[in-house]
């Protein structure tokens, strides 16, 4: 691997989409900018919502961020008519529909990962900053309302959290069988080496 300093602004995925690396937002300053710096230690007084008996009972709703709802202030990326853009959904958004969902029965809400991605990432699979809550989606703060909220309403949030998904931040030299080799280069990008506040 060799590592670069600073994304090109105009590169694409393997589908011709552009990234959109020139528009990656700072990392959120509460975020801690190594493993080292993240206590495994409880809180004391902190107080843990306990899995149900049989998961198989819970009524599921799995919701994309991005898409579910959103409130402002939203972050949109590129054009919310395409469906490869980011349309701005966010973690608010989805706090101010759980009344809605609690009357459809839904006890437990699946939603895609929180980590930062790239603004074409709006599925949250592209994760560029395992540490860091991506900023176009909300904050830390705000995901703990959320599962607050949500423990309120008697529901549960779960956080998918898929550790073997990065984003476009690693390529091979010789390319990969899903995408053109003319156009790979032997890199890596560190997620330390994003702007910072």
């Amino acid at each position: 691997f060799a590592a670069r300093s600073k994304p090109r602004p105009t590169e694409r995925d393997q589908f011709g989409r552009e990234i959109g690396w020139d528009q990656v937002p700072p990392a959120p300053a509460e975020a801690p900018t190594s493993i080292e710096q993240v206590s495994l230690d409880i809180p004391p007084g902190a107080k843990y919502t306990p899995s149900p008996e049989d998961w198989r009972d819970e009524i599921f709703y799995a919701a994309i961020l991005d898409r579910f709802a959103r409130a402002e202030p939203s972050t949109t990326w590129g054009d919310p008519a395409d469906w490869r853009t980011r349309h701005g959904g966010n973690i608010r958004g989805l706090m101010q529909r759980l009344d809605y969902l609690k009357g459809l029965g839904i006890t437990t809400v699946l939603i895609n990962p929180i980590l930062m991605n790239p603004p074409a990432g709006s599925h949250g699979y592209w994760a560029i900053n395992f540490l860091a809550v991506d900023p176009q989606v909300g904050a830390l703060a705000e995901f703990r309302q959320l599962v607050a909220e949500a423990h309120k309403r008697g529901m549960r949030i779960v956080l998918d959290m898929v550790f073997n998904h990065t984003g476009p931040v690693a390529e091979y030299e010789g390319g990969y069988k899903f995408g053109p080799a003319k156009r790979i280069k032997k890199r890596f990008f560190s997620p330390s080496a994003l702007r910072t506040n």
